[in-house]
């Protein structure tokens, strides 16, 4: 028969030994943990110290070298958010120096990403991509620091309504300007801007009421009076066209047909001389006189003013 085993307590020699052998192993790893971070702290110190070191060559002019102190600390992957954004700006501060313009805004914008706590690389970043024209960067810098700096909102959205007027993105255009309108309602260029918004989506009658906005503000501004004016020719053109157009598919029109053609005319020619004094207007500026002469010549045309027309010929 084989031994019968039986549940004896341990003796305390046995006891002794496990608890020995848990404090050496708790220790170990207190040790390793120790180490770990000593380990740690010993990077972070060196990581900083080459960061110190960049940004001293960066202050004493020496962009190659700092570009490069910055470009070896990047390959490392090592640093925190902040150590990595500080790293990111140098590199765009010595990239920018150096006239390498597309590595300055991508580490411009890698520091920004990162949150970097300082106004003057977002600044910087501005600057760059409205000097190199690079809208696509210089519209994500803007709103990334509104994001940051909401304090500087309302020239933000400003040099954003202006960007989306250039690229005729009337649909940004319009969100900038419904703000800009409510913070500065005694200003007629932001109205413009808006009217320009609202006639290129399609919206001619938001359009009309606002630039007439505009003119309440300020009765000779250029801009509003030829965009009512040219919104008036337009709507005449499309029906004088149109009744003119029916006549001369008549093969042998009668004189009913002429007489009833020429009162159809009438609407149209009313909206012309609706048109006229907000043209004139616009006219006597320099910048729209050259668009609006053969406007002009046309409605005296249409309105059978040959001596005026010839004025505008």
């Amino acid at each position: 028969m084989g031994r019968i085993k039986t549940n004896q307590p341990e003796s305390n020699c046995d006891l002794n030994t496990k608890e020995t052998l848990k404090m050496k192993i708790k220790s170990f790893f207190v040790a390793a943990s120790l180490l770990f971070v000593m380990a740690l702290s010993v990077h972070a110190q060196d990581f900083e110290a080459k960061l110190s070191k960049a940004e001293t060559e960066l202050m004493n002019g020496n962009n190659e070298q700092a570009l490069s102190d910055c470009k070896s600390l990047i390959e490392t992957g090592k640093g925190d958010s902040i150590q990595k954004a500080t790293m990111y700006s140098y590199a765009g501060l010595a990239s920018d120096q150096l006239k390498k313009t597309d590595d300055a805004i991508n580490y411009y914008k890698k520091s920004i990403e990162l949150k970097v706590p300082r106004l003057d690389i977002y600044d910087r970043l501005i600057s760059l991509a409205k000097r190199t024209k690079n809208d696509d960067a210089y519209e994500w810098a803007l709103t990334e620091k509104m994001k940051a700096f909401p304090d500087f909102q309302q020239s933000i959205v400003q040099s954003l309504a202006h960007l989306y007027l250039k690229k005729k993105q009337w649909d940004k255009l319009l969100g900038a300007t419904k703000k800009l309108t409510e913070w500065f309602p005694d200003n007629p260029t932001y109205f413009s801007y808006q009217g320009a918004a609202y006639q290129n989506t399609g919206e001619i009658d938001k359009a009309t009421a606002v630039y007439n906005k505009v003119l309440e503000l300020d009765p000779d501004d250029a801009y509003a009076n030829m965009a009512i004016g040219m919104i008036k020719y337009h709507k005449a053109s499309k029906i004088f066209d149109r009744e003119k157009k029916e006549y001369e598919k008549k093969s042998k029109p009668n004189w009913n047909d002429f007489n009833k053609y020429d009162k159809a005319l009438n609407e149209p020619k009313a909206i012309y001389k609706e048109a006229l004094p907000y043209l004139l207007k616009a006219y006597k500026n320099e910048s729209y006189a050259p668009i609006l002469k053969k406007v002009l010549n046309r409605i005296y045309t249409r309105l059978d003013d040959k001596a005026k027309a010839l004025q505008y010929k």
